[in-house]
């Protein structure tokens, strides 16, 4: 397993509203298993903008 690394981040008072939210919802153990989640959709996201960029760059060049 990777080592993990800590890291200390500030958030909006709304931002740690929903974070709270969803860490009372009782799907996540912690705070860390909140931003991982997110984190990793924020990912899923940004791949799925470039590879919709890349092609419509594609397209446009044919």
């Amino acid at each position: 397993m990777p080592v993990r690394k800590s890291v200390t981040i500030s958030l909006s008072p709304e931002l740690f509203a929903a974070a709270e939210r969803m860490l009372a919802s009782g799907r996540f153990g912690n705070m860390s298993e909140v931003m991982r989640t997110a984190l990793r959709l924020l990912e899923e996201r940004e791949l799925g903008f470039l590879a919709h960029r890349d092609a419509a760059y594609v397209r446009d060049e044919a």
